[in-house]
């Protein structure tokens, strides 16, 4: 789960946001979910990183030509 704005936060609204999103799905989660939060903003690029390489994981790697 991606919590987008979070350039409009400080760094301690930001970890509040943070914590309480993971308390809650922490709560909804079981042995069968693989549930992450990360802050993430587009105009400063905080996250990005992170999201890619999870949006990469879930797309497969193609298929060379034969």
């Amino acid at each position: 789960m991606l919590l987008t704005k979070a350039d409009k936060l400080n760094r301690s609204e930001s970890q509040r946001a943070l914590d309480d999103a993971q308390k809650v799905l922490g709560d909804l989660a079981t042995d069968d979910t693989d549930i992450s939060v990360a802050l993430f903003s587009a105009l400063s690029r905080k996250g990005l990183a992170d999201a890619a390489l999870t949006l990469r994981g879930w797309v497969p790697k193609p298929v060379p030509a034969a």
